[in-house]
């Protein structure tokens, strides 16, 4: 992604107050896919759900 952090909040600044976020990176479905197929995975082994 070619957005800078800064680029990100200007486009979330209610977000960016509330949070006292000094940046952050958008993402997508396919940055956080590994992290839904491991949590998927613990699930069908029995393992608790993380929040």
């Amino acid at each position: 992604m070619s957005e800078s952090p800064r680029g990100c909040l200007a486009n979330a600044p209610q977000l960016s107050r509330t949070l006292a976020l000094k940046g952050f990176v958008s993402t997508s479905l396919e940055d956080y896919q590994p992290v839904l197929d491991y949590q998927r995975s613990a699930h069908e082994l029995g393992y608790a759900t993380l929040a």
